[in-house]
């Protein structure tokens, strides 16, 4: 692993240690997994480096509930099993104290971002495909595709059966990109 010293200016530096210390993580550690997914994301769409991701992302108010986030309200018209399996994944991820969920254009995002919903199917009778931090080997569970992306695994889930083990790698996901277990809700 090489060492990188990256000099910020003094407001984005101050913006980096409370953003570090509301995720219960270093300010190094937050920096490095920004830059590792930026770059590394940069490269499967682009051969040259795109403008850096900001610190925080703008989650727009009319996807999120007063409970979290509410999938149906987001994606109306899908077929209840896409539905529910994601709402389910969502709420496991919401169970970690400061991560927060939002509507991308196929899917759900969690930030900060260890796992998230890629899409969720439109046709009956539905179901979802999901990404975690960490390749299939890093978790303790089978059925783990590669992702996308190196650092991510993929898989999808077509049941609640087939949802419950994905549920349990999300905790594992989060250990995984911060070093530490997340603290209990």
């Amino acid at each position: 692993m090489d060492t990188v010293t990256i000099l910020l200016p003094t407001k984005v530096g101050e913006l980096l240690v409370a953003e570090a210390r509301k995720r219960g993580v270093d300010p190094a550690t937050l920096c490095s997994s920004i830059v590792v997914e930026h770059i590394l994301a940069s490269l499967e769409t682009k051969p040259t480096l795109v403008s850096p991701p900001t610190l925080t992302t703008h989650v727009p108010r009319d996807a999120m509930s007063a409970n979290g986030f509410d999938v149906g309200k987001s994606f109306p018209n899908l077929p209840a099993l896409s539905i529910d399996l994601a709402q389910q994944f969502v709420n496991k991820a919401l169970e970690i104290p400061g991560t927060r969920a939002f509507k991308t254009e196929r899917g759900i995002g969690i930030e900060p971002n260890f796992v998230f919903v890629e899409y969720l199917l439109k046709r009956q009778p539905g179901g979802i495909g999901v990404s975690f931090y960490g390749r299939p080997s890093a978790h303790f569970i089978g059925g783990l595709l590669d992702g996308r992306n190196p650092n991510y695994s993929r898989a999808t889930a077509h049941s609640p059966e087939e949802l419950k083990p994905l549920l349990e790698s999300v905790r594992r996901s989060y250990q995984l990109k911060f070093g530490r277990t997340p603290p209990k809700s």
